[in-house]
């Protein structure tokens, strides 16, 4: 219970920091003007599905398939826009030196950012089925220690401007000097980030399919009717889905960076033997407060 409020404390802190750093905000319009771009791709093979073959069995199927894929696009999108919020959530304290432009992060991190989200959920389903079936000997089925560390991917990636490779390198550098000494599941903001999303994608979805059937009836409308309830259909699941993703994407990789600003901190006390140099982030003293002290004593 007491990770769930400290999520919600960060959470607040994380869109308060967006309030007073509009520089925050502008990943959100990248993420939003590229959202609408993917919609568009992949209206145009749904307008012909849904106009040619209609809500015949393969015509469902098809729409099914094109559905997922649009989402998954969507998905992937916000994954590799937080590379601009990564960068600058490390750069708030830093606003004159110069930033790379969004289009050059993006061309040069975005395919790895997208690599990484669609290799993770798999890898992490595989190692998990792996130790589920080797319980008895927890030996034989070690997870990678780039993938138990796994969160501080992103930023690593952004603020230290590796590729995917380099930064799983980084990662098992990390783990192996031992430079995480705090658990990344104590706040649980990924989970509250995972389920609000996934609430706004059902309810859009479930939306989207309600007034596409008022708009074309499946027994009696036409092509252009169908085409119709499709483009209106995709544009009204698209608003709640963005939100869900925004607000997921966001959280999650402001939380993602502070700690390896705490990671980072600790490096750099363990290199120069201050350990007053091992302090976390000043969004992470508000969010633990007191708790935190009591555990530096």
């Amino acid at each position: 219970m007491q990770s769930l409020k400290y999520a919600f404390r960060f959470i607040g802190a994380s869109f308060d920091l967006a309030l007073k750093h509009t520089r925050l905000q502008e990943p959100w319009y990248t993420l939003g003007l590229g959202s609408l771009v993917i919609i568009f791709v992949w209206f145009l093979p749904l307008a012909l599905v849904a106009g040619l073959i209609g809500i015949r069995p393969l015509g469902m199927v098809l729409i099914g398939l094109l559905a997922c894929f649009t989402l998954i696009s969507l998905l992937i999108w916000g994954e590799v826009t937080t590379l601009l919020t990564a960068q600058t959530f490390e750069t708030l304290d830093h606003t004159s030196e110069p930033q790379p432009s969004s289009l050059k992060i993006l061309g040069t991190y975005g395919l790895d950012i997208a690599t990484l989200a669609l290799t993770l959920p798999v890898l992490r389903l595989f190692y998990g089925i792996k130790q589920l079936l080797n319980s008895k000997e927890p030996s034989t089925s070690q997870t990678p220690v780039w993938l138990e560390a796994h969160t501080l991917t992103l930023p690593v990636i952004a603020v230290e401007a590796l590729s995917l490779k380099d930064a799983l390198a980084r990662i098992r550098q990390i783990v192996q000097d031992h430079l995480i000494r705090f658990r990344v599941g104590l706040i649980k903001v990924r989970l509250i980030g995972i389920l609000t999303q996934v609430v706004l994608l059902v309810g859009g979805g479930v939306l989207a399919f309600i007034i596409g059937i008022k708009i074309a009836n499946p027994q009696s409308a036409g092509p252009w009717q169908r085409i119709l309830a499709a483009g209106v259909g995709l544009l009204i699941a698209w608003l709640p889905t963005m939100i869900g993703v925004m607000f997921s994407s966001y959280i999650r990789v402001c939380y993602a960076t502070a700690l390896y600003q705490w990671v980072r901190n600790i490096e750099t006390a363990c290199n120069t033997g201050d350990p007053a140099l091992a302090q976390p982030p000043e969004i992470l003293r508000k969010v633990l407060g007191s708790s935190l002290r009591k555990r530096e004593r």
